[in-house]
């Protein structure tokens, strides 16, 4: 009784093959990015420009908003509890 190895070295070189051409592969991949993309040039000039900011403070002088009124300030009466102590606890 001879012990074949001829079936088990078949099937790990399959194996090595596969995981090569993955290599290949990928290798190609990445060698593909690096060589064939080409890099953006950057702009010579400024691309963003602000605008010049200017307030009309006019508006605050138009009589409708002379007629307005401002609220009274609410006040709570002392005995009031607000809130709880522990806002996180479960009741």
């Amino acid at each position: 009784m001879a012990i074949n190895f001829t079936g088990e070295k078949q099937k790990i070189l399959k194996y090595l093959i596969i995981i090569l051409i993955i290599l290949v592969v990928v290798a190609l991949f990445v060698f593909s990015k690096s060589f064939f993309v080409k890099e953006l040039a950057a702009p010579s000039q400024r691309v963003f420009q602000p605008r010049e900011i200017s307030i009309n403070f006019n508006v605050l002088k138009d009589p409708f908003l002379k007629e307005l009124q401002v609220f009274e300030e609410i006040s709570y009466p002392e005995e009031m509890e607000i809130g709880r102590e522990n806002p996180f606890l479960l009741y």
